[in-house]
C-alpha cells in the first residue's frame, strides 16, 4: 500500500505481524477517511472510549463512556458478523450500540482489562487511546483486529 497515513503505518505494522489478516489491509483507506473526518469536527477528546471501526466498504469513529457489558450475549462468531454488519450500515439508529456492544463481548472480560492498561499507559505518555477494529469478510468467516493505538489530540477550531 502506499501513502500510507500514520494510522495505516501503525496498522500494517500489526496486520504483517500476524498470518491470516490478509483482507484487513483494504479497510485501511476508508479508516484513514474515516478518522481525518472525525479530526476535523475538532471537539475535545477526553472520551472514555474512542473507536474507529472499519471494514473494506465503511468505516465510522465514535466515542461512549466505556464498554458496554454484553459478555455472554451471543457467540463471538456471530458478534464478529453482527460488528460487521453495523460497521457498514453505522448511519442506522442502534448501529453504534451493536459495535460497541460486539467489539466488548470479542474482547471479552480479559481484553477489556487489557484495554484500559493499554489507554492509561497511552495516557501517561500524553497521547489519545484509539481502539482500532479491523473486520473483513472472508467467505463465511470474518478476518479480525482489535487493538489500542496512541494517537493525537484532536485540535479545536
Amino acid at each position: 500500500m502506499t501513502n500510507c497515513f500514520p494510522i495505516s503505518d501503525l496498522l500494517l505494522q500489526q496486520i504483517d505481524a500476524r498470518p491470516g489478516l490478509d483482507q484487513l489491509e483494504a479497510c485501511l483507506p476508508l479508516l484513514e477517511q474515516a478518522f481525518a473526518s472525525w479530526q476535523a469536527q475538532g471537539a475535545a477528546a477526553n472520551f472514555g472510549l474512542l473507536v474507529a471501526a472499519a471494514s473494506p466498504c465503511d468505516a465510522v469513529v465514535f466515542h461512549a463512556s466505556g464498554w458496554p457489558e454484553a459478555d455472554g450475549c451471543c457467540a463471538p462468531e456471530l458478534a464478529q458478523h453482527a460488528v460487521l454488519r453495523a460497521i457498514e450500515r453505522h448511519a442506522e439508529p442502534q448501529a453504534i450500540g451493536i459495535i460497541a456492544a460486539g467489539l466488548s463481548l470479542l474482547l471479552g472480560p480479559e481484553g477489556r482489562a487489557r484495554q484500559r492498561r493499554d489507554a492509561a499507559e497511552i495516557r501517561r505518555a500524553q497521547g489519545v487511546p484509539l481502539i482500532v477494529a479491523l473486520m473483513a469478510p472472508i467467505g463465511d468467516e470474518v478476518e479480525t483486529l482489535i487493538t489500542s493505538i496512541a494517537v493525537e489530540a484532536r485540535v479545536l477550531h
